[in-house]
């Protein structure tokens, strides 16, 4: 039997007509976003360290997208930082339990070594993966999908992510 190509017509994240999020519209975009699915999921600025400065987006951005008792994704994106009006490209997303610790300051910062600061070393990075297999495999499928669908825009993912919340 000879071998036929799989059909690349349908690709894995919905096509929207709306345009893709850009650098100078990430904040309005976060904001609304929040307002429109309140209570259902949440999407935030993830910043490395606490700091005292105003968020800037730089050329690669990290959000964390949250569902309620289901996940929390780590969502990388990247963008032309000589062009703010180049739209965000989805390059990673990394999945963990609603309940697993992921740092938001380096270890480094720990000064004590006692039992509250203990919390702090049992936490990951948001580049490292979970200890749960069912988010490993879903990291790993929307790995696949980001391969087959390369640039996808910011709100494509979020509204495949969000229809997984409502069925």
């Amino acid at each position: 039997m000879p071998y036929t190509a799989p059909d690349r017509t349908n690709a894995p994240f919905p096509v929207l007509d709306e345009p893709a999020v850009t650098a100078a519209g990430l904040f309005p975009y976060i904001r609304e976003f929040n307002l429109r699915h309140l209570r259902t999921s949440s999407l935030r600025l993830w910043l490395p360290a606490r700091t005292s400065v105003a968020p800037v987006v730089d050329s690669l951005v990290t959000l964390r997208f949250t569902i309620p008792d289901v996940l929390v994704a780590f969502i990388g994106l990247a963008h032309d930082s000589d062009n703010p009006e180049a739209p965000l490209a989805v390059l990673r997303i990394t999945a963990f339990g609603p309940r697993e610790w992921v740092r938001s300051r380096p270890l480094s910062s720990v000064r004590n070594m006692d039992k509250s600061n203990i919390r702090l070393m049992s936490q990951k990075a948001p580049h490292t993966q979970s200890s749960f297999v069912v988010y490993q495999m879903v990291t790993e499928q929307l790995a696949s999908m980001l391969q087959e669908q390369p640039k996808v825009a910011l709100q494509n993912v979020l509204v495949s992510s969000v229809c997984l919340r409502s069925s």
